[in-house]
């Protein structure tokens, strides 16, 4: 009767084990199952499944059962039973501990250890370790149906680690185009380190995030978050070179506490990612992801974060390279104001403005009257140093959200939103001062230059780019034509 009892649990376990295997599932839960099958089936005292640490010669506990927390790794074919387990590849059972010298006391109750490895076509996974508290307890008949379950137990993690793998390629792949759909679809680098920062919290489940880029001086600075503002907003120069010297990830861990990688800039008390944003060798900044779960932050977890920052490097210079070619595009080189490519642009886009909120806006023209005579007076050195005088002190005179741009030579345009004929009145007068205080040398003496300013007004005087750029053009040949008239 008892050999039938045993039979039936030898049945009953290989068919839980084979159920094991066909469910599939994350590698955590196929972990929990085997410790749930030995503890049921055998009764022992304690077990816990340790996985071969990868690119290493170490055994790491992935899950225990009544197991010691300080036994939570192995070397192998060093330390203790299950390290002699690995190496040997074959079970190792040990009747009583006490008169094996290769045993590692852990629990002072346990009295028989036996070690079973994991083996998938002949490459070893981990080793599952069972200990009991009585001697002798590991008969040959449990040696191998124990063997017999850690090669299907091998077979599940093995799949599991499959199943995380793909799951990881395939989250991996939906992020990558996720960035790069929004790279395409977005001209500035403030929008689109939005956009990545809402994407990689979106992957992290809700998790804190925040880049940080470089900037000339050497520091890193913080533009953009999402979830919590970072505590830590800047790293100095000096902190960026000790920190980020390569594009490994980083982790803080409070539980590390001083071994600690990566700094903490949501608090000592976060669990963080940091990881180096780096394209072509040259290091942009960093992404920094603060998980809001409890779980533990798994390898999983850092290689999707390393795959991230690389395209999202890529992403990031790509419109930054954009944005420098448009800067460049729409800026007079001469005085480092817009260009009348510019000026184009923003009329359409300040005029669509103002029809949708039905805001009066005013175009004006300033057009200088003789520059030639700075230039036969200093040269062209001295034509070109009073132009970049007059732009910025021009410049200084008008508000933020006006437009300044170098429309010809001699003639500088501008757009004024929500102003009426009233308000421009007054910021003629600020103009006409700023001519006034840039000066250039003739024969000892300073000098200023005079100019006639003109304007077209939104939508008294036009409702159309083309028709308000036509009026004040006409105008302001006719007040040049007039003014030359008047100096003959």
């Amino acid at each position: 009767m008892a050999d039938l009892d045993r039979s039936l649990r030898d049945i009953a376990l290989l068919h839980e084990s084979s159920q094991m295997i066909l469910s599939g599932g994350d590698l955590e839960s196929v972990l929990h199952q085997i410790l749930l099958i030995v503890r049921n089936y055998f009764s022992t005292t304690s077990c816990a499944v340790f996985l071969v640490e990868e690119g290493s010669t170490e055994l790491l506990c992935k899950a225990r059962n009544g197991y010691p927390e300080q036994q939570g790794r192995y070397r192998i074919g060093i330390d203790g039973i299950v390290g002699w387990a690995a190496k040997a590849r074959q079970p190792v059972s040990v009747p009583d501990v006490k008169e094996e010298s290769r045993y590692l006391q852990g629990d002072p109750s346990v009295q028989s250890e036996l070690a079973v490895p994991l083996l998938v076509r002949g490459e070893l996974v981990g080793v599952l370790d069972i200990e009991s508290d009585q001697l002798n307890f590991f008969t040959p008949d449990m040696v191998q149906l124990l063997s017999m379950f850690a090669g299907q137990a091998a077979i599940a993690v093995d799949s599991s680690r499959l199943f995380a793998n793909e799951r990881r390629r395939m989250r991996q792949i939906e992020l990558i185009n996720l960035i790069a759909r929004s790279a395409a679809s977005t001209s500035r680098t403030r929008d689109l380190l939005l956009t990545l920062c809402e994407l990689i919290s979106d992957t992290f489940e809700n998790a804190d995030t925040a880049i940080f880029l470089g900037q000339a001086d050497g520091t890193l600075t913080l533009q953009s978050h999402v979830g919590r503002k970072p505590e830590k907003q800047l790293f100095t120069s000096q902190q960026r070179l000790g920190l980020f010297a390569d594009s490994t990830p980083r982790i803080h861990n409070p539980a590390l506490g001083p071994l600690s990688q990566s700094p903490e800039c949501y608090g000592a008390t976060s669990r963080e990612i940091t990881v180096p944003l780096v394209t072509c060798g040259q290091m942009l900044g960093i992404i920094v992801i603060c998980p809001q779960t409890e779980t533990e932050i798994t390898e999983e977890d850092l290689y999707i974060a390393q795959a991230t920052s690389d395209v999202c490097a890529t992403a990031i210079k790509n419109v930054q390279l954009t944005e420098e070619l448009n800067r460049v595009a729409n800026t007079d080189l001469l005085t480092g104001i817009h260009n009348q490519r510019f000026f184009s642009a923003a009329v359409e886009f300040e005029l669509t403005r103002a029809r949708r909120y039905r805001k009066p806006v005013v175009l004006a023209m300033l057009e200088l009257h003789d520059l030639r005579k700075v230039t036969e007076a200093g040269g062209f050195d001295a034509s070109d140093n009073y132009l970049r005088s007059l732009a910025r002190n021009i410049q200084a005179q008008i508000r933020t959200n006006d437009v300044l741009c170098r429309y010809t030579s001699e003639r500088f345009a501008f757009i004024f939103p929500e102003t009426d004929s009233h308000q421009f009145a007054a910021i003629e007068k600020k103009l006409r001062k700023a001519m006034e205080s840039v000066t250039y040398i003739d024969s000892e003496s300073q000098k200023s230059l005079d100019a006639t300013i003109t304007s077209a007004l939104f939508p008294a005087e036009g409702t159309s780019s083309a028709e308000l750029l036509r009026l004040l053009v006409t105008r302001a040949q006719h007040d040049r034509a007039k003014s030359a008239g008047a100096s003959l």
